[in-house]
């Protein structure tokens, strides 16, 4: 059974919430893992079938964009092949990460939020700001850091990712780490899109 983390039971209703918002295509759910754009809770992947999303979306399939390397070259440790998920109908790569530089074994996630336009990229951001979440410059046209989820979401043109790292066990991490960590892999994905 893959791992899901606590808060993943209440970040069902916000996904649901959030899909309201965003018009996200359906799916067919077999699985759950851990991610999410904004707040405190991360909802899981779903595994299915994926929505017709933006012109050229095919294009960004973050496990295209993002080799194991990439991922190790940030958060150090051993890290696995990316695993393909789909997530809301958002395309997801999942990587494991063993020993990382932040004292926790867990899981990378990227996540291609192609169901985001630029209006509710701006809305979550305007809303994260209010709950703690800080800008990050210098990654795409423009990024926010949550430090709750570990995880950055940026925009570079019309396509909307969040980068997150998800410890296992729920861990504390040094957050300074985390947010460096998160943003430079970050600033990789963006170099590929």
């Amino acid at each position: 059974m893959p791992h899901v983390p606590r808060r993943s039971f209440l970040a069902v209703a916000i996904l649901s919430t959030l899909c309201g918002l965003a018009a996200c295509g359906s799916s067919t759910p077999s699985s759950s893992r851990s991610a999410s754009p904004s707040g405190s809770a991360r909802p899981p992947a779903v595994t299915g079938t994926a929505g017709a999303g933006q012109a050229g979306s095919s294009a960004l399939d973050p496990c295209k964009l993002i080799r194991p390397s990439d991922v190790a070259a940030a958060f150090a440790g051993t890290v696995g092949n990316g695993v393909s998920d789909i997530f809301g109908g958002n395309p997801v790569c999942n990587f494991a990460v063993k020993g990382s530089n932040l004292g926790a074994d867990g899981q990378v996630q990227i996540i291609y939020l192609r169901t985001y336009t630029k209006d509710t990229y701006a809305s979550h951001k305007k809303e994260g700001a209010a709950g703690g979440d800080v800008t990050v410059a210098g990654v795409g046209d423009d990024a926010y850091y949550d430090p709750k989820v570990v995880g950055i979401v940026f925009i570079k043109k019309d396509a909307v990712f969040l980068v997150l790292f998800d410890p296992a066990g729920g861990k504390a991490l040094d957050p300074e780490q985390a947010k460096a960590d998160t943003v430079a892999l970050a600033q990789k994905v963006v170099s590929t899109i």
